[in-house]
C-alpha cells in the first residue's frame, strides 16, 4: 500500500501551523518506510521509490508526505516517471546464500523427526507450489501459522493443523520434540513460542525468510537464510532431487507413527448435539457446501478461530484475516466481556 498524505505548506512545517500533523512522525512505527516531497520535480522518483520499496522485499505500506506548495499549477515541470530507482542502503536480497541452502538441505534429510513451519511469507512470496512440491517429496510433517493458512493444502495427510495458542495438539507436540525445524516465511511470534527459552529444546532450526530483520530476532536460527522464499525453496528442491542422502526411512515412519498417536489422541473432535448447532459443525458444514472454494473472511475473536480451524483451506489468498491487530479484541474481551 502507498499512502499519498496531503501537508501544509513546506514553509509552515514545524511551525505547529493549522491543520499541520507530522505525519512522518506519526506514520514511523506502523509504515515499512515515509518519504516527503521538497521539490516538485522530486515527485515521480519518490513516488517510484515508494511502489518500490512497498512492493519488494517484504511487502509493507509507504507514506508519502505531500505539502501543497509542491502541487502549485502555476509552476510546471517536465514529469518523467523513472523505470527503476536505485536506493543505496535498500537491496532485497534477490537469492539465497548458496552454501547456507546447501547446508540447511544436509540438515533437512538426515533428520529423524523433522517438521516444516510455514508462514505469510510462503503466500506473499507466491511460493505454495514450491513449498508443496519440497513438502511432498521429503515426505515430512507441514505446520503452519494463523497467515499461513492456505500455503499448503490442509485437506492433505501431511498437513497437521496449524500450531501455537489455538492450535492443533498434535501441530505442537510435533514442533516441541522435533529436532529440525524448517522455519519458511514466518517469524517465530509470541503467539506460536509462548516462553522462548522453553521453545522447542531438542530442534535444530533453519530459517528462511526474505527480511533479515525477522532472522534470529526471537528465536536463534542455526542456518539464516535471507532471500526470496520461492528461489530459495527452488534451490532446495533441486538440491533435494539431486542428493544421493535420502531421509532415513525408518526414522520417519516413527516419526508419523508418534504423531497419528497425538493426532488420535485429541485431533480436532467435538462433541455433538441434537439440541444445539455447535460453531465447528457450522463451519464444516459451510466447507462442504463450498467444496472448499470459498473466500473466508472474519473478524477477530473466537469465531475468528474456528473458521481457521475447521475450514480447510487448500489454496492461497482465500483466508483473509488480520493477524497482528488481534489482541485488540482480547483486550475488549477482557474490558467489556465482548465475544
Amino acid at each position: 500500500m502507498v499512502v499519498l498524505c496531503g501537508q501544509v505548506a513546506s514553509t509552515l512545517i514545524g511551525e505547529d501551523a493549522f491543520q499541520e500533523t507530522d505525519m512522518i512522525g506519526v506514520s514511523r512505527p506502523v509504515v515499512k518506510h515515509n518519504l516527503s516531497v521538497r521539490h516538485p520535480e522530486e515527485i515521480p522518483e519518490i513516488v517510484r521509490k515508494a511502489y518500490y520499496i512497498a512492493s519488494t522485499g517484504r511487502p509493507g505500506p509507504v507514506v508519502v508526505d505531500i505539502p501543497k506548495d509542491m502541487t502549485t499549477p502555476n509552476e510546471r515541470y517536465e514529469y518523467v516517471f523513472p523505470k527503476k530507482v536505485k536506493l543505496r542502503s535498500y537491496n532485497p536480497a534477490i537469492r539465497g546464500h548458496a552454501g547456507q541452502i546447501k547446508k540447511a538441505v544436509d540438515m533437512l534429510l538426515a533428520a529423524k523427526r523433522p517438521i516444516i513451519y510455514a508462514g505469510g511469507g510462503v503466500i506473499l512470496g507466491k511460493a505454495t507450489d514450491q513449498l508443496t512440491e519440497l513438502v511432498r517429496m521429503l515426505g515430512y510433517p507441514i505446520t503452519n501459522t494463523l497467515m499461513g493458512i492456505g500455503c499448503y493444502p490442509a485437506s492433505d495427510t501431511q498437513h497437521i493443523g496449524w500450531l501455537g495458542m489455538h492450535g492443533t495438539y498434535e501441530s505442537n507436540m510435533a514442533m516441541h520434540h522435533s529436532d529440525l525445524i524448517l522455519c519458511v516465511g514466518a517469524r517465530f511470534d509470541d503467539r506460536v513460542t509462548n516462553a522462548t527459552e522453553k521453545f522447542c529444546p531438542g530442534a535444530r532450526i533453519v530459517h528462511i525468510d526474505i527480511d533479515p530483520a525477522s532472522i534470529s530476532k526471537t528465536i536463534d536460527a542455526d542456518v539464516p537464510i535471507v532471500g526470496p522464499v520461492d528461489a530459495v525453496l527452488k534451490e532446495m528442491i533441486t538440491l533435494v532431487k539431486e542428493s544421493k542422502e535420502k531421509p532415513d526411512a525408518d526414522a520417519i515412519a516413527a516419526w508419523w507413527k508418534q504423531i497419528e498417536e497425538w493426532r488420535a489422541f485429541h485431533g480436532m473432535r467435538y462433541e455433538t448435539s441434537p439440541d444445539v448447532i455447535k460453531p465447528q459443525e457450522v463451519v464444516e458444514a459451510l466447507w462442504k457446501l463450498t467444496n472448499g472454494e470459498a473466500f473466508v473472511t472474519s473478524d477477530v475473536g473466537q469465531h475468528q478461530m474456528f473458521a481457521a480451524q475447521y475450514y480447510k483451506f487448500d489454496k492461497p489468498n482465500r483466508w483473509i484475516n488480520s493477524g497482528g491487530l488481534a489482541p485488540w479484541a482480547s483486550a475488549c474481551q477482557r474490558l467489556w466481556g465482548s465475544s
